[in-house]
């Protein structure tokens, strides 16, 4: 199988802007249908609507035939959440009360590349990158 390329750490490392939204309805086909708008991303908000696991994964596979990357704001930052939402698909992870946005992996299956203990310490050119939601709405600058 061909892995997708990160556009979105591209797009940010090249200086340029990374547009998404958010989606807050649990349903694979308006994940599949917003996917379908020319987003670079779509983050899943799993924190304030009711999204399960399961509904989540079928989601992300609805979404997986475009070029947004898949994103999901965790409902509590406990290992097991970001393990499950890797494995269902993620691209990139928005934490609960930290106020970070992680943008995982290369696009590779079942969240393989990223490292819940320390994404850090991936050496390729698609290491996580770093930053905060009020810069974000600015500029989001790489920070690690």
């Amino acid at each position: 199988s061909t892995m997708r390329g990160n556009h979105v750490r591209r797009r940010l490392k090249a200086g340029e802007p990374s547009i998404g939204t958010w989606l807050s309805l649990p349903s694979p086909e308006a994940a599949e249908y917003c996917s379908q708008l020319g987003f670079d991303w779509l983050t899943v908000d799993a924190e304030h609507n009711p999204i399960d696991i399961r509904t989540l994964g079928q989601m992300f596979a609805a979404m997986a035939a475009t070029n947004t990357a898949p994103m999901v704001r965790i409902p509590w930052n406990s290992g097991e959440n970001f393990k499950r939402v890797l494995d269902a698909g993620a691209w990139g992870v928005v934490v609960v009360s930290e106020s970070i946005v992680v943008v995982l992996g290369s696009g590779s299956p079942a969240g393989a590349g990223a490292s819940v203990s320390s994404p850090f310490e991936q050496p390729n050119e698609n290491r996580p990158i770093v930053t905060r939601p009020t810069t974000a709405v600015r500029r989001m600058e790489p920070t690690a």
